[in-house]
């Protein structure tokens, strides 16, 4: 018997090693980096979860700058790679650290509102306490590693974000001032870069075009300003805000993105410094690293970058990497190791890794197929020819095949911010997906569970009556032979689906473990997890089994086509699946470049980028596993599990 899994799991398996290989090599720069994981207490018995990057170079004797960095909210330290790595290569230590509530650190202080101020500079003035550092983990992320890295030079410390990670070192910079105003410590940082953030200019969290052009402290934490201390920003600083952020910079004199450096608190930024004048209607020049004293004493630098990039490509950007390069090379005056800053490896990392990630999903339908062929699974295997459903021959069928299809085409974007947004409703801030339970605590895949619930159910509506009025009421509807099947193979379909999945992240783990490195492409990723997000990425499939096994029953019993080549009905099928989306991208990015705004909400128009290829994987793992099995229910189990794992490893997670 020819089997069909050898082949493809050779390379699956090629792709996976070969992967994990090549980018240990790439993100250790051959070896001259160490890289490390690390967990260390924060406190209330809260866990942060770190990479270590140390060149070889640092000692105690030869200490080396630090940068300290955090990825964005939804996001994970690993989105840093670009940034981590390029500083890396160039002689600076860099720690990458998880956010609480993201990736393998511990889950958000409870109340969330407390978290809320950590992101919003200024959101309360209570908030600026030198007793309380800010709830996210970077201030004392900072605390261990100024007192714990005997081979980081204290004088040459940094610390930056993208988007809310901005937010986080724009709080954790005014905590280190406060500190060390009310005699708590020494200054630590002396240098922070803000990435795709218009958070850290705004005054007192108010979106209105205020800029603070300093910090303060509140003695008795009232709100009586008569005590504020006024503190100023006494660092080098640097922006780097793309042209054409989804997010806009909204200031009242330019509220768009990419006039921000005509805008007047870019000016005041650069006016921070004390021989700095720059007048009503002058535009901030790019890249240009100002200088000067702040009040009479000090060297500080303040500097604009502003690639032609949205919000999330700043990941995922040789710009924007440069930009930091650049950034901290001045604000360090230079770095131990001088390279330019256009030479960059960590794009051919991405490269490598995304090898390794379709490596994985191969390796998921290789190993269910493999498996089928041992005699205790062998019962799940198609005993006969796997029906497709009958090609439509005349005009009413084709016509009702070709209008579901794209019924089934528009109605996810056409749900997409009705469902997501009666979701975020119930949460702190209804345009955000920003509203867990204590059931299902990770508000992303709960806002996109629900709505492909409600897309599947309807889809699922649509394929009975379109095939109502195609067979009629003679007994056919309902008899498909996809959805047959013993109560035992069920059983057998969901331990087979649970096994599967466990293989595959196997070698998830065996990379992060040996290698330190795992799969993934921009902001989709497979990665290594704690068992708490196990535990409650289990509870997800409640959600996704939905959507994915009516999807399988619409794609393979609907529109599988008898006689149709199976590559471009899988092709028409993939597309049946996506097209609605990508519409919906189209018309917010048109928007965007044109206009310079979108006129749908950005956030959960980001929040579905990952859902193009990951329903293009599922329609063909569910397909290949149908016409193997007869059955919709292996490739729709496997695909549950894996989308509820994968999401809920790389986004926020809130307990309230």
């Amino acid at each position: 018997m020819k089997h069909t899994w050898k082949l493809p799991m050779l390379i699956a398996l090629s792709l996976c090693f070969g992967s994990m290989i090549i980018a240990a090599l790439l993100q250790s720069s051959g070896g001259s980096v160490q890289v490390s994981t690390l967990r260390i207490g924060v406190g209330d018995g809260k866990i942060i979860e770190l990479l270590l990057f140390r060149p070889k170079t640092a000692t105690a004797a030869n200490p080396a700058p630090m940068v300290i960095t955090m990825h964005g909210s939804y996001n994970n330290k690993e989105m840093q790679d670009a940034n981590t790595i390029e500083l890396a290569r160039r002689g600076v230590v860099v720690i990458n650290m998880d956010a609480l509530g993201h990736g393998n650190s511990s889950n958000i202080p409870d109340p969330f509102s407390d978290y809320w101020k950590a992101m919003r500079p200024f959101a309360n003035k209570d908030y600026i306490d030198p007793n309380t550092a800010p709830t996210d983990g970077m201030s004392q992320v900072l605390n261990w590693a100024y007192h714990s890295l005997n081979y980081i030079d204290k004088n040459r410390i940094g610390i930056m974000g993208h988007s809310m990670g901005a937010a986080m070192a724009h709080s954790t910079m005014m905590h280190d001032i406060v500190q060390n105003y009310a005699g708590q410590g020494p200054r630590k940082v002396s240098a922070v870069l803000d990435v795709g953030s218009n958070i850290p200019m705004l005054n007192y969290g108010k979106p209105d075009g205020t800029f603070s052009e300093h910090t303060f402290y509140d003695i008795n934490g009232t709100d009586d300003t008569a005590d504020d201390i006024i503190l100023p920003y006494t660092v080098t600083w640097g922006i780097c805000a793309s042209a054409y952020d989804e997010f806009a910079f909204k200031f009242a004199d330019q509220p768009l993105a990419i006039n921000f450096p005509k805008s007047d608190s870019i000016r005041k930024f650069i006016n921070m410094l004390d021989n700095q004048r720059l007048g009503a209607g002058q535009e901030v020049e790019l890249e240009k690293y100002y200088t000067g004293s702040i009040n009479g004493s000090g060297n500080y630098g303040r500097i604009l970058y502003q690639p032609k990039e949205i919000h999330p490509y700043n990941h995922f950007s040789k710009a924007a990497t440069a930009a930091t390069i650049d950034f901290f090379s001045s604000a360090f005056s230079g770095l131990p190791k001088t390279i330019e800053k256009t030479s960059q490896i960590w794009k051919l990392k991405e490269y490598v890794n995304c090898a390794g990630l379709a490596g994985f999903f191969v390796f998921a339908v290789a190993f269910a197929l493999m498996m089928l062929e041992l005699p205790f699974f062998g019962s799940l295997k198609a005993q006969g020819p796997v029906l497709s459903a009958p090609a439509p021959q005349d005009i009413k069928s084709k016509a009702v095949y070709w209008t579901g299809i794209a019924i089934g085409a528009a109605l996810p974007p056409l749900l997409l911010y009705q469902v997501q947004g009666w979701i975020g409703s119930f949460g702190y801030l209804p345009r955000l997906p920003l509203w867990g339970t204590k059931f299902w605590p990770f508000p992303s895949p709960l806002e996109i569970g629900v709505w492909a619930g409600a897309v599947s159910v309807l889809t699922v509506i649509i394929f009975f009556v379109s095939r109502f009025i195609i067979v009629g009421r003679n007994g056919r509807l309902f008899d498909i032979q996809g959805l047959r099947i013993s109560s035992l193979n069920l059983c057998k379909t969901i331990l087979l689906a649970i096994t599967t999945v466990a293989a595959a992240y196997s070698i998830v783990f065996f990379a992060r473990y040996y290698f330190v490195t795992d799969f993934r492409i921009w902001t989709f990723a497979v990665k290594a997890f704690s068992v708490e997000r196990l535990l409650v990425a289990l509870r997800y499939p409640l959600l996704f089994i939905v959507f994915y096994l009516g999807n399988a029953l619409v794609q393979n019993c609907g529109n599988c086509i008898e006689g149709q080549n199976e590559r471009l009905n899988i092709l028409i099928c993939s597309l049946a699946n996506i097209t609605g989306i990508c519409v919906l991208q189209v018309i917010q990015y048109t928007s965007l470049f044109s206009k310079g705004t979108m006129p749908l909400n950005p956030m959960r128009t980001l929040n579905v980028w990952t859902l193009i290829p990951i329903l293009v994987i599922a329609t063909i793992t569910a397909r290949v596993l149908y016409k193997k099995t007869g059955s919709v229910y292996l490739g729709a189990f496997i695909n549950t599990l894996l989308y509820s794992v994968i999401p809920v490893a790389n986004t926020l997670a809130m307990i309230h």
